[in-house]
């Protein structure tokens, strides 16, 4: 079952730029979190069995599925648990399991944020 962190997951994917730290930023500043790699794994599952995502390198992309889902999410201004609802309500296309994000990959998008975090915060306190 989709949960609220499926579907804040579902719309920092659709936001990013494709680089795992910008996807974390994202993440990071619709909810003033980072996704713990468990949070990663259950939105891959959820948004990959529901034809939502495509299995690309280095981050998954949204399906024309994924993308058209999203569209009606950001027109309606709905919350993040009625998306899951939504998400909730699509079929399951694939009952293959979404191949995992590398440990090494999640630290180093983490890393990676959090360096550039820093350097920000740095400017603007010069």
């Amino acid at each position: 079952m989709p949960t609220w962190s499926d579907a804040w997951l579902f719309m920092a994917l659709s936001l990013g730029n494709g680089e795992l730290s910008e996807v974390i930023a994202v993440a990071d500043g619709l909810n003033h979190a980072i996704p713990t790699p468990d949070e990663w794994m259950s939105a891959l599952q959820v948004l990959g069995s529901r034809g939502l995502i495509d299995h690309t390198e280095p981050l998954p992309r949204l399906t024309g599925l994924g993308r058209k889902t999203i569209r009606g999410f950001r027109a309606s201004h709905m919350s993040f648990a009625a998306l899951a609802a939504k998400l909730s309500s699509l079929p399951i296309v694939d009952e293959e399991p979404f191949p995992a994000p590398s440990t090494e990959m999640l630290q180093d998008g983490f890393k990676t944020y959090e360096s550039r975090a820093w350097k920000l915060i740095n400017r603007k306190r010069s």
